[in-house]
């Protein structure tokens, strides 16, 4: 049986939650970007916990998740596991979050 995110499980307390959180906006800080609320990654924050959740709550394969983040990896010239592929997927988001409104 998996084991969901620690943050998801009851009864854990606040402070806890909130520094599994930030340490989890780490992963898309760089450079350029030093400082990242984990409240402003919206949908990034979901695949970066774990494809195997965000499959589950996409009511998807983790393998249809896990090819797609590579398709969108290779349709933004990067890999969505290094810092400028992670910038890239932000700015296309909000992009597409602004021409769809």
């Amino acid at each position: 049986m998996r084991r969901s995110a620690p943050w998801k499980q009851p009864g854990l307390p606040g402070p806890f939650d909130a520094l599994l959180l930030d340490r989890l906006a780490l992963r898309f800080t760089s450079p350029r970007e030093p400082v990242v609320r984990y409240a402003d990654l919206g949908a990034l924050a979901l695949l970066a916990e774990a494809p195997r959740d965000a499959a589950d709550l996409l009511h998807l394969h983790h393998s249809t998740v896990a090819r797609r983040l590579e398709q969108i990896g290779t349709s933004l010239g990067g890999c969505l596991t290094e810092p400028a592929g992670l910038v890239r997927a932000r700015l296309a988001l909000a992009a597409w979050r602004l021409l769809t409104g």
